[in-house]
């Protein structure tokens, strides 16, 4: 540590990156595009909408655990 260098201020509450909040967001809306196609088609539920739904499920824990991580 540099003898001249002033320490951060504590803060109380880490803020939340509005960069994973976003990431997660458009995880989550990007992976609902193939679940509706799937929906209003009514093909079938294929592979593009099981991985969409993979994405919605993975941006959905992510924004679930960077808001816990808030409080």
């Amino acid at each position: 540590m540099h003898p001249y260098r002033e320490l951060p201020a504590p803060c109380d509450a880490p803020s939340v990156p509005r960069e994973e909040l976003i990431l997660y967001a458009v995880l989550c809306l990007i992976g609902a595009i193939p679940l509706a196609i799937a929906a209003l088609g009514g093909d079938g539920f294929g592979a593009e909408a099981t991985l969409g739904l993979a994405m919605v499920l993975a941006g959905a824990v992510g924004l679930v655990s960077v808001t816990r991580r808030r409080r």
